[in-house]
């Protein structure tokens, strides 16, 4: 019977992303309040209920998951966490921020989108 020797797993090299600027911070905190004042404006006008449209009542918990997701989102800036992977800590890339300041993962790490946190 052979013997197989199991090597170390070994993550491909990946190119180091440059750290947004404080200039960049602030234009994605811009970005963030404009986005959260938008969600809590969409939320406090809408006013279906469940048996009147449930369709409205999905688009609404959309809002409120967009509105937690931006929420937690000034919170990392705030800790000083934010632009960091919350599953593997690697820097999410700038553009990646830039198209969805919300961003919790980097692109490797698809399971930050999809787990809270």
């Amino acid at each position: 019977m052979p013997v197989y020797a199991l090597s170390p797993r070994v993550s491909p090299a990946v190119p180091a992303c440059p750290q947004p600027t404080t200039d960049d911070l602030a234009a994605l905190r811009a970005l963030l309040e404009a986005a959260r004042a938008d969600r809590r404006h969409s939320l406090a006008v809408a006013g279906p209920s469940p048996q009147d449209d449930p369709v409205g009542v999905a688009a609404l918990a959309a809002e409120a998951r967009d509105l937690a997701e931006i929420e937690a989102a000034l919170a990392r800036m705030d800790a000083g966490t934010y632009g960091r992977c919350t599953c593997c800590s690697a820097a999410i890339p700038l553009p990646r921020l830039e198209a969805r300041p919300q961003a919790r993962g980097c692109a490797g790490c698809p399971r930050a989108e999809r787990v809270g946190g």
